[in-house]
């Protein structure tokens, strides 16, 4: 089996949060995170510098559940996973 490394520049954070694994942000031609995906959503500070939105759903997931889901499929997962365990709780 081969890896592949696929590289992809972009605005486009809703690609970014549900194709790659790992992000570099950069700032004026400066690295200011590398790492994984989720973790370099998580730094609002950089993100902010760099003057990068993350996708909605990670934006409503912290505001609300105090979480980070990068996609709303991964959100659907975990949500439901939560409520089931819930209802088994009852």
């Amino acid at each position: 089996q081969q890896k592949h490394t696929i590289l992809i520049i972009t605005h486009e954070m809703h690609i970014v949060a549900k194709y790659a694994k790992r992000v570099v942000l950069f700032k004026d031609g400066k690295i200011l995170e590398d790492g994984l995906t989720k973790e370099v959503f998580e730094k609002r500070d950089s993100l902010a510098k760099a003057r990068v939105k993350p996708p909605q759903i990670t934006i409503f997931s912290r505001r609300v559940l105090n979480k980070t889901f990068l996609t709303c499929e991964e959100f659907l997962v975990k949500r439901k996973s939560e409520v089931r365990g819930q209802k088994s709780e009852m």
